[in-house]
């Protein structure tokens, strides 16, 4: 039942609903319409043209229903998952309108309150289904074994879960427009012109359509960043799905030289191609505790059902970062996404904290104190964190040009590597997670960074070194 702050709210926004008719001023255009409904301040209006008229609520009564649908959201982790707030204001609106037009003025009864309560129980209710999701991946041209990454199975084309449909291979094959409800025949068109030869199978809970796909998109590229986390990057770096920023799977150069000469030529840029058949299965069975650690990172993220939500989520959000960075062209964009993706871990909030946080990252992670050298010697753990934090710090204030082929100089006139920042963030990623497995375990851990650090310091030495630059 709503609370008492909720029914004030409803009750401030129903003062201000109100009928306008419309007879005479049709046809509106965009302008005059605008002016229109300035001038009866109004806003978020249904249009009735059978009756000539309009219906709706002052902006600042709009203003109230986006607040009762913010503190609707928040009253369960659930219902604050399945929708946006924008989405849930508006579906309100809409309720509200049907209940207020044609009624007397005067306060919201305690019947109609307890119906509009009912309406809005029923409209999450009938959200709570799970959504499976088929979203068409460009990840290898190779045929393997199924294989799954937290919430996310991933099946070649050649293993299509038909039985999911209640069909046969067969009848899959020779599916056509006539009768395919589910546009399979339009998946599989779809998937022949991205040459996706993958599809990444998703089960989203309880969230309302638009939403259910936003969050089952993002679930599967942090699973594609799961699985790049564990493979040669070099083969993997341009894994996507197929409704996203992706590169094409081949290209023609064409090129002509001034002193007459010229040269053309093809070249194949799917994922995984330069990897035998079958060996990204066997690359993350090899791997599988790190498989099944960050997969589980995964799993409460998108179920809701973890014992640290925060910093699983927050492992998320470096682990998308992570996936968006190594795709870019430039490096002068990929060292900020990269650099972003481990000041989201560490969860920094300036320059100066996010310096600090990756000393301590190195420290904890690596066992690298500040002032000693890295493997290759160029540079101290202090000098490649504050060379790190500065190429983005420069990059996205303007004082370092982007579409340039160089990165901008840290402090001491020391310049970071691409290829060392990945490798950094990479195992920084991994071994976060891993971290948090055992901090999971531990006694009556605690849902925050600044707890599981120091938790960190006091345990084991780091086994895993940081390798050259």
């Amino acid at each position: 039942m709503l609370d008492q702050d909720q029914i004030n709210l409803l009750e401030h926004a129903r003062a201000t609903f109100k009928t306008v008719s419309i007879e005479g001023h049709t046809p509106f255009d965009d302008r005059s319409f605008a002016a229109f409904l300035q001038s009866h301040d109004l806003t978020s209006v249904s249009v009735f043209p059978y009756e000539s008229q309009i219906a709706g609520f002052s902006k600042e009564g709009r203003a109230k229903i986006d607040t009762l649908a913010r503190t609707l959201r928040t009253a369960s982790s659930p219902q604050m998952r399945a929708v946006t707030n924008a989405l849930l204001a508006g579906t309100l609106t809409k309720m509200l309108t049907e209940a207020l037009r044609g009624r007397a003025e005067g306060p919201i009864t305690q019947d109609e309150l307890q119906a509009f309560d009912d309406r809005v129980a029923a409209w999450f209710a009938s959200h709570a289904v799970i959504r499976t999701h088929y979203i068409p991946c460009i990840l290898s041209p190779w045929a393997d074994a199924s294989f799954t990454v937290g919430p996310v199975r991933f099946q070649h084309r050649s293993d299509f879960p038909v039985a999911d449909f209640g069909m046969t291979p067969e009848q899959f094959d020779a599916l056509n427009d006539d009768g395919d409800l589910n546009d399979l025949t339009g998946l599989k068109a779809f998937m022949n012109e991205q040459h996706a030869d993958w599809i990444a199978v998703v089960g989203v809970p309880g969230h309302e359509p638009t939403q259910a796909r936003v969050t089952a998109d993002l679930t599967v590229d942090v699973a594609l960043a799961i699985v790049q986390l564990l493979t040669p990057l070099d083969h993997y770096r341009q894994a996507a799905r197929c409704t996203a920023r992706s590169a094409p799977a081949w290209r023609v150069d064409v090129v002509l030289t001034s002193d007459g000469g010229g040269a053309g030529g093809r070249s194949n840029n799917q994922p995984g191609l330069g990897v035998a058949p079958e060996g990204l299965g066997v690359i993350l069975k090899a791997q599988a505790r790190e498989l099944q650690s960050m997969g589980a990172r995964l799993s409460g993220y998108l179920h809701g059902t973890s014992t640290l939500p925060g910093l699983d989520e927050t492992w998320c959000n470096a682990a998308y970062w992570y996936h968006e960075a190594i795709a870019e062209a430039l490096e002068t964009v990929a060292i900020a996404k990269l650099e972003t993706a481990i000041e989201v871990l560490f969860r920094s909030v300036s320059s100066s904290g996010s310096t600090k946080r990756l000393i301590d990252g190195l420290e904890i992670f690596f066992g690298l104190r500040k002032d000693d050298l890295l493997p290759n010697g160029d540079m101290t753990a202090a000098e490649f964190a504050a060379a790190i934090v500065t190429a983005r710090s420069r990059v996205l204030h303007g004082t370092w040009q982007t579409l340039i082929p160089d990165l901008p100089e840290g402090k001491g006139g020391k310049t970071i590597s691409l290829r060392a920042t990945e490798q950094f963030a990479c195992l920084l990623l991994v071994k976060f997670s891993l971290a948090l497995d055992h901090y999971g375990a531990s006694a009556a851990p605690v849902d925050q960074l600044e707890p599981f650090l120091d938790w960190l310091r006091t345990g084991p030495a780091p086994s895993t070194p940081l390798s050259g630059s």
